[in-house]
């Protein structure tokens, strides 16, 4: 899990969605928007539809978390972000879905 400076908070996370530029994948869409905090600040979010059973919805967030726990020292600017599953990927190897991540982060 991301320590807790790096997750984006619930007030902030209307900003981000109204106002961030959208990126489109076949498995993600990916909201950013650059921001003045020290360090880069992501939520995920995987619904319902994509996934009836909790767990498999929690292993794509900690699949996508261990991504970007990795990808952290990479950010040369900090950003806030949020990631929208679309897809049931939760059976994927964690070396698959971190390349997943950087593409879409590299877009940004």
């Amino acid at each position: 899990m991301l320590p807790k400076s790096y997750r984006l908070p619930r007030e902030s996370f209307d900003h981000v969605f109204h106002s961030g530029k959208r990126i489109q994948t076949k498995e993600f869409q990916y909201i950013v928007i650059t921001s003045n905090n020290p360090h880069s600040r992501f939520a995920i979010v995987v619904g319902k539809k994509i996934a009836k059973l909790a767990t498999h919805r929690n292993r794509m967030k900690r699949l996508i978390n261990e991504s970007l726990h990795h990808l952290l020292p990479t950010f040369s600017q900090s950003y806030d972000g949020i990631f929208f599953v679309k897809f049931d990927f939760s059976t994927l190897p964690q070396n698959k879905v971190e390349s997943l991540v950087s593409k879409i982060v590299q877009s940004t």
